[in-house]
């Protein structure tokens, strides 16, 4: 019923099986694999600049300073470059790029502005700096005004380079703030024409600065940008195809053409194979328990993730569930193994160990009146407990699944020997559970299990 609308969008219904489900099914795109290159690349940059201007005793200075950003729309993308122009000479000073992982235009900005002073100390006069960035005009008379005045938030390294600068020249500089992307014309009649028309000129010279950025780093950030258009093209494509197929949905309801998962109601009449799916299968690796050796690599290894009272229990559980009269063979989820443990034996279950990663101990907190159990901590228990106990037992199990019993995502688990009334039993409860929120991802997993 809803082919219709999957047909409108070929290419993604194609690219279904190669595309990541959280980007599929939660628009959730994975990190851009250029990023980390591109950052690592400029980290290990300094600032470089090219000088056009040697230093001279021209006497006063009107210098017009600016910054530019290329790729601003994706900042982790970006490149940062600036220029210097003197308008009394009329010449070029320097242009450069930022060194740094961290790029942007009011770094660029900021760096043009402290090349300009250093340049100018060699003048022997005033210096007038004009810049079109009242981030930086605002901050730098700041330092004039007081120059243990620094402005905090980013940057502070630069404005500490500033405030050196100025320390000694407070009487000898000026900044202005002039408007940005003025028209600008050749007839100065004005002081904001004649501003506007060398801030134009600064402008285009920060842009050709970016021509100093080597190959590499082009390649890169052409890379990220590409990868980057892509992502989003294919985000917006499948935020479209999302809400055609909620809007179909809705229809089919309103038409009853089609009945919501979360509409139907738990059949409380299943049969014990009904309950239990085609899931049954055949292994016996329970039955090598019988000559397990706490001393073997395996026992000890168990013993010093999960702690002995723990690891002890959970091997006399597995025996137990081999010997039990109504002992069926099965591919079991370890979502159904943790509902089981909760409910019978939560007090049993180990807490992580905070100073060791993916270790587990069983403290006084453990038995603690009140104690909250959620599915995921105890499913990330049992998914590392049968992983330390390889190869002693058969591979996970990928891909089981319980729509039935409200989880609509697959499953991992692991092929075993169960008691079937304990798994009813952990059925009944996962439904219970299902019956108020259905699981769906394992976000959903989150919740405590009551």
């Amino acid at each position: 019923m809803l082919e219709s609308v999957y047909a409108e969008f070929p290419q993604l219904v194609e690219e279904r099986d190669i595309l990541p489900s959280a980007f599929y099914e939660r628009l959730l795109p994975s990190r851009n694999p250029w990023h980390g290159p591109l950052r690592s690349r400029l980290a290990r940059m300094n600032d470089l600049l090219e000088w056009h201007a040697p230093p001279s005793r021209v006497g006063d200075l009107h210098l017009f300073t600016d910054g530019s950003c290329s790729s601003p729309d994706w900042p982790e993308a970006s490149l940062a470059s600036f220029a210097c122009i003197s308008a009394g000479a009329d010449e070029l000073v320097f242009r450069g790029i930022c060194g740094g992982s961290i790029q942007s235009s009011d770094l660029a900005e900021l760096k043009a502005v402290r090349y300009a002073i250093q340049w100018s100390e060699a003048s022997g006069g005033n210096v007038v700096i004009w810049t079109d960035s009242a981030y930086v005009a605002t901050g730098v008379n700041r330092l004039l005004a007081d120059v243990n005045d620094i402005p905090e938030g980013a940057y502070y390294d630069e404005w500490i380079c500033i405030q050196q600068l100025v320390g000694s020249r407070i009487d000898s500089i000026q900044i202005h703030h002039v408007a940005a992307h003025l028209s600008a014309t050749n007839d100065f009649q004005t002081v904001t024409e004649w501003s506007t028309y060398w801030n134009d000129r600064v402008d285009h010279e920060a842009k050709l600065a970016a021509r100093l950025w080597d190959a590499e780093v082009q390649a890169l950030q052409a890379s990220f940008l590409s990868h980057a258009t892509k992502t989003l093209s294919s985000l917006c494509q499948l935020q479209n195809l999302h809400l055609a197929v909620h809007e179909r949905r809705q229809h089919l309801i309103s038409q009853n053409a089609l009945v919501e998962p979360d509409m139907v109601e738990p059949q409380d009449d299943l049969d014990d194979r009904d309950m239990l799916g085609s899931r049954f299968c055949h292994v016996e690796w329970q039955d090598e328990f019988d000559t397990f050796l706490w001393s073997s690599d395996i026992g000890i290894r168990l013993t010093a993730k999960f702690g002995t009272s723990f690891s002890r229990k959970m091997v006399t559980w597995l025996v137990d569930q081999r010997r039990a009269d109504d002992m069926v063979t099965l591919h079991y989820s370890f979502v159904e193994m943790a509902a089981h443990w909760i409910l019978f034996y939560g007090d049993d279950l180990p807490v992580p160990d905070p100073q060791r990663k993916n270790h587990w101990h069983l403290s006084r907190s453990s038995r603690l009146v009140g104690r909250v159990l959620t599915l995921a901590a105890v499913v990330r228990i049992m998914h590392h407990f049968f992983g330390a106990l390889a190869p002693f037992c058969p591979q996970r199990t990928k891909g089981i699944s319980l729509p039935e019993h409200g989880i609509s995502m697959p499953l991992q688990g692991i092929s075993m020997s169960v008691s079937r009334q304990s798994a009813q039993d952990a059925l009944f409860h996962l439904r219970s559970f299902t019956a108020r929120r259905p699981i769906r991802s394992t976000n959903n997993l989150a919740r405590p299990l009551q």
